[in-house]
């Protein structure tokens, strides 16, 4: 609901899996990808997309219950990638947002 009030449409996937073949079928903007989702969780979707020069930009934001530390040493922040811990700062996450989605 807060993305879809800032003007954003979200999609949404139950899992990994669901995830990749919705990215390949309608190549989002940006993903936010808690990384514990099942059917291989974050890695898996991360591996699936980076096999695929079309989707492998498409910025991401990591998100967790892990101490933010940890989940930066798991996905290391990039241009095109952040990490975000649980419980969501929606201030800062939208900051985020509105970082990655920037003309570059």
């Amino acid at each position: 609901m807060m993305l879809a009030s800032q003007g954003h449409q979200p999609v949404e996937a139950d899992d990994a899996h669901s995830g990749g073949l919705q990215a390949r079928s309608q190549p989002p903007d940006l993903i936010l990808l808690d990384v514990q989702m099942p059917a291989g969780g974050a890695p898996m979707l991360l591996k699936s997309l980076e096999g695929q020069p079309e989707l492998a930009e498409i910025p991401i934001i990591f998100i967790s219950g892990m101490p933010e530390s940890k989940l930066k040493q798991w996905f290391p922040e990039t241009p095109g990638r952040r990490c975000h811990s649980k419980p969501i700062d929606w201030k800062l996450m939208l900051q985020q947002i509105a970082e990655l989605l920037a003309p570059r």
